[in-house]
């Protein structure tokens, strides 16, 4: 089971929340911390989110800071930096 599921993460709220991050697979590396700070703020506009912020907060500081933004992960999903990854996207 996924991190968002334990967290209890309504499925009506993930479809929106998931979609923020995408942009991250191609954000500067140097820049990712700045764009997880971005999908922090932007989330306040979606449905739900009244009912997510402590979860939000959990999932993004305790989860996927700690799990996904490590120095050795980040080159594994972003594609920025990689040889002709701007045709590719």
């Amino acid at each position: 089971m996924g991190k968002m599921e334990d967290l209890k993460m309504e499925n009506r709220f993930i479809n929106g929340f998931l979609r923020l991050f995408d942009f991250l697979t191609i954000v500067d590396r140097s820049l990712i911390m700045f764009g997880v700070e971005y999908i922090r703020m932007k989330s306040a506009y979606l449905e739900g989110f009244e009912e997510h912020t402590v979860l939000i907060d959990k999932f993004i500081d305790e989860y996927f800071i700690k799990q996904w933004c490590t120095k050795r992960l980040i080159p594994m999903w972003n594609y920025n930096g990689r040889e002709g990854w701007e045709k590719k996207m």
